[in-house]
């Protein structure tokens, strides 16, 4: 799934392409991809994009007319600029059309985990998946970070996860913090120091900025704005290299179960509480 990063970086490619266009038309290639707001599409014809935002792993285009196209890239979703004249291909669900140009969006989802949604801006706080978010990795404050893992019992790792939580972390991003942490990622939460947490906070903050700087990781279905792969993958310490040497004392990488999801650790740098077996 693509995480804040990904996200980030097509923001940020969509505030240099899209941002001052007009959208011309939108084509719904399938109309159950469309999550709300049938009743406002036919406003959008010659509404600018005035902005284009994140939050979390949700991207949401600002339009002149006070209409927001919210898009969520589910598990294999893309958002890309393309030829206007460039065959649709397979799984492409989404089709927005801008004015004086070669190119339009397109967002490709082969597993339809991802959505398209159009309302009027007063509403975006309110549509459900924006609403219950948690807060910025970039904003919120070491205190209370630290304060949101007090006295919890979950594995630290499943906490990160979780999107009412802390916005935009997902399997990638949040072993690759813990590894740098020096955190087991089944430790329990409430566990952890505020100085470990400010750590942990730092760290998080700095894989991110890393990630977006090399324009996000391609290990699967991401691909940035103009299709093109990003680069962070090169530069992953223990996520997708199990069995592999870790690049700080040389063990193995582990993979283990928790929570449903995948973790990555080094058994060395990242002491077990016995969470998982090792």
């Amino acid at each position: 799934m693509p995480e804040l990063p990904e996200v980030e970086t097509v923001r940020r490619a969509l505030a240099g392409l899209v941002v001052g266009r007009k959208v011309v038309k939108v084509d719904l290639l399938r109309e159950d991809y469309l999550r709300g707001g049938k009743e406002w599409l036919h406003r959008i014809h010659d509404a600018r994009i005035v902005d284009a935002i994140r939050r979390g792993k949700f991207l949401a285009l600002l339009l002149s007319n006070e209409i927001v196209f919210l898009h969520h890239l589910g598990m294999s979703g893309r958002l890309l600029y393309v030829p206007n004249e460039m065959p649709i291909e397979t799984h492409v669900h989404l089709r927005i059309r801008l004015d004086a140009g070669t190119h339009e969006l397109r967002q490709y989802d082969p597993r339809r985990f991802g959505f398209f949604a159009v309302m009027q801006q007063n509403d975006l706080s309110r549509f459900p998946s924006w609403a219950l978010l948690g807060e910025e990795p970039f904003t919120i404050s070491p205190s209370r970070f630290a304060a949101l893992l007090t006295e919890r019992t979950r594995p630290i790792k499943s906490l990160l996860l979780d999107q009412h939580v802390l916005a935009g972390l997902g399997n990638i991003y949040a072993d690759e913090s813990l590894f740098r942490a020096r955190i087991h990622p089944a430790r329990p939460a409430g566990t952890i120091t505020h100085k470990e947490a400010a750590t942990l906070l730092r760290n998080i903050r700095n894989v991110l900025k890393e990630a977006i700087r090399y324009g996000g990781t391609s290990t699967n279905d991401y691909r940035k704005l103009d299709g093109t792969l990003g680069d962070f993958q090169n530069l992953l310490r223990v996520y997708g290299r199990e069995g592999k040497s870790c690049k700080r004392c040389g063990n193995a990488i582990i993979r283990r179960v928790l929570g449903g999801r995948s973790a990555h650790f080094c058994p060395v740098c990242q002491p077990s509480f016995d969470a998982i077996p090792t």
